[in-house]
């Protein structure tokens, strides 16, 4: 699998603990080793920028999409000045920062991430909720909601349907997990 079960634990002390982590990252980052936490990230990010490529010129919302980033989403960014690298700032706050996937099990947060890339944060937020923090029970749940999109208005939805049963059978691989008899 590309996302392997690697644990971020939070600091008990949250006062001493945040220093504590600040100087462990800073550390790491002058001895080029990358926290766990930002490790997990770039891997999902990563995944998603494949996923989502680079110039969507009619979403599924009638506005561009650049990188994943779409228009009507954030209309304060400039496309003609959008990088590959502002766009994983973006998505680190919007979406990765905005659900905890810091703090979440690395499966769990990959999943979580592009859920919140393609649904929003408030969908992902509920759906992971759902899933009862099963990273397979989760893509379950986005599959059932993707499809039901679909069924209630197919000449919308209808042309991301291969494309998002790719993105879920991507994600499945990612995290070693297979389809479940309920979403079959």
């Amino acid at each position: 699998p590309l996302i392997d079960a690697v644990p971020v634990e939070e600091p008990e002390d949250k006062g001493l603990g945040r220093i504590r982590l600040a100087q462990a990252s800073a550390a790491s980052d002058a001895a080029g080793v990358v926290p766990p936490e930002d490790e997990n990230f770039n891997k999902s990010v990563n995944r998603t920028l494949q996923f989502e490529g680079g110039l969507n010129r009619k979403d599924s919302n009638g506005t561009p999409s650049l990188y994943g980033i779409n228009q009507k989403a954030h209309p304060e960014v400039d496309f003609s000045t959008l990088t590959p690298e502002k766009a994983k700032q973006i998505y680190r706050k919007d979406y990765w920062d905005s659900i905890g996937a810091g703090k979440m099990d690395p499966k769990l947060a990959h999943v979580a991430f592009d859920t919140a890339v393609i649904a929003g944060p408030a969908k992902a937020r509920e759906l992971i909720a759902a899933s009862g923090g099963d990273p397979a029970k989760l893509l379950d749940l986005r599959e059932q909601f993707q499809n039901g999109l679909i069924s209630r208005n197919p000449d919308k939805f209808g042309k991301y349907a291969t494309a998002w049963n790719d993105r879920l059978a991507g994600l499945r691989s990612d995290i070693g997990a297979t389809k479940t008899e309920e979403a079959a």
